[in-house]
């Protein structure tokens, strides 16, 4: 069961915080649009916006800001990796707007700073190794199997190949 969703309200307002912030400090191009949505494996029909950070660096990751109606925002990062806040919603789970964009603002950072790394295996289904680390704290698992697209699983991997130690860090902008 899922009740008092407006609790997850708050997490639009500090992903746009979150966005301003990475767009004012690195060099990226913003980008916005429902279109941008395509990026997530599992598509959404409520999505109401969604905006791109593309790192000027093509080797660093891109993240990608998907807001929905739940509400809830979903992060794209880099090839295929896709995190959700909050990651279920449910009652039971107990999640919280605060503990999740905590865990949204540790993980977008990371990526900025170059602290990500995924690889796509291929075997009967393909699937992702990802691993995320900073101040000390890491992540790192498997998930799978993809429900991509032959050529966007090709394509990403073509793409991973040219980051085989993982994604690089963001160039700061240089303010005069």
């Amino acid at each position: 069961m899922t009740s008092n969703l407006e609790r997850f309200a708050p997490l639009h307002t500090v992903a746009d915080a979150l966005i301003d912030y990475l767009a004012c400090t690195f060099d990226v191009t913003r980008c916005e649009g429902i279109e941008l949505a395509g990026a997530i494996e599992h598509p959404r029909d409520d999505v109401v916006r969604a905006v791109r950070l593309a790192p000027a660096d093509a080797r660093a990751a891109r993240l990608t800001f998907v807001f929905a109606s739940f509400p809830s925002v979903v992060m794209f990062a880099g090839a295929v990796q896709e995190i959700r806040f909050p990651d279920c919603g449910c009652d039971a789970c107990d999640e919280s707007w605060n503990t999740q964009a905590e865990e949204m603002e540790w993980q977008a950072l990371a990526v900025a700073a170059g602290n990500f790394s995924e690889s796509i295996k291929i075997g009967w289904k393909p699937w992702v190794d990802v691993e995320i680390y900073s101040d000390g704290a890491s992540r790192s698992g498997r998930s799978g199997p993809l429900q991509l697209s032959k050529t966007r699983i090709r394509d990403a991997r073509r793409l991973l190949k040219a980051v085989p130690d993982g994604w690089v860090p963001w160039q700061r902008t240089h303010h005069t």
